[in-house]
């Protein structure tokens, strides 16, 4: 079975349920119009929060998050059959990837419940997943790298957008502390920041599925025929 177009549809969904509940939320009022990356005039988690955007919003990502964890599966089996041990990096790639999956559907469901402690673990729920989603990435890219210049010669182009996404998805990381520490109105470049990191999340997903595509990768589902003989 290939797998290649698992990435692809992620993406997909992830960019339809966003442009949808945004698309909602400006028409009923509840988010001003603007290009979000740039100006950061609403948050991503608003979207979440506020009927009938929310029930969109929930409904296409909550799955994203199952799609994440397997995802990040069968990224593992696709280093195996690339010459990768699937031990060491590549373990904690898959162990990170799926605690990034479950974060996300934890932060999701959290979306729209009242309350300080909420606010706050729902906050400590989204900061996991991007950590660990972008700390994923890190080893997958890393391993890769380590496979030697065949293989990075034989992914070509996909794989340098990996990198560089991964390149300036850091870059933001470190921006958004002194934004925090110095900015006194930095709910706007926090908004942008956290726009943009998803949308290179985005960017990612379908690199690594043209990525996917160049190796010709595929997986399947086996039983043991011994045993069903016994």
């Amino acid at each position: 079975m290939h797998f290649h177009p698992l990435p692809f549809y992620k993406a997909l969904i992830v960019v339809a349920a966003i442009g949808t509940a945004y698309a909602l939320a400006v028409t009923l009022g509840h988010a001003p119009a603007c290009v979000p990356n740039l100006e950061g005039c609403t948050s991503l988690s608003a979207l979440g929060r506020t009927a009938p955007e929310s029930f969109v919003f929930r409904a296409l990502l909550i799955p994203v998050g199952v799609l994440t964890m397997l995802y990040w599966v069968l990224n593992r089996q696709w280093l195996i059959l690339l010459g990768d041990d699937g031990r060491g990096g590549a373990r904690t790639m898959l162990v990170i990837g799926l605690m990034a999956g479950v974060a996300y559907i934890f932060y999701l469901s959290m979306l729209g419940a009242d309350g300080q402690a909420t606010k706050l673990i729902r906050g400590i729920w989204v900061t996991l997943f991007f950590a660990f989603m972008f700390l994923a990435q890190l080893f997958l890219v890393n391993r890769i790298w380590k496979l030697g210049p065949a293989v990075r010669v034989l992914l070509g182009w996909p794989y340098r957008v990996m990198l560089g996404v991964s390149v300036v998805q850091l870059v933001l990381g470190f921006l958004v502390v002194p934004i925090e520490a110095f900015a006194r109105h930095a709910d706007w470049a926090k908004n942008a920041v956290e726009w943009n990191f998803g949308l290179l999340l985005v960017i990612f997903y379908i690199s690594s599925g043209f990525a996917w595509h160049r190796t010709g990768f595929q997986a399947s589902l086996s039983v043991n025929e011994e045993r069903n003989n016994t």
